[in-house]
């Protein structure tokens, strides 16, 4: 589990499957696939990048 933050950077950088990633660092596991697919579907990353209004 503590492998996943850096899982999640690895995909969002590299743009690899999360079914390529080694188990440590959260690959290989349908769960996680789904789940960041459900996200990404739901524009969750989109939002993310989105920049941060000056008026914060």
């Amino acid at each position: 589990m503590a492998g996943r933050p850096w899982g999640v950077l690895v995909v969002l950088h590299t743009g690899c499957r999360w079914r390529d990633l080694p188990p440590e660092l959260g690959g290989g596991c349908e769960h996680t696939a789904r789940r960041m697919r459900h996200r990404q579907e739901a524009g969750v990353w989109e939002k993310l990048h989105q920049p941060v209004p000056d008026e914060l």
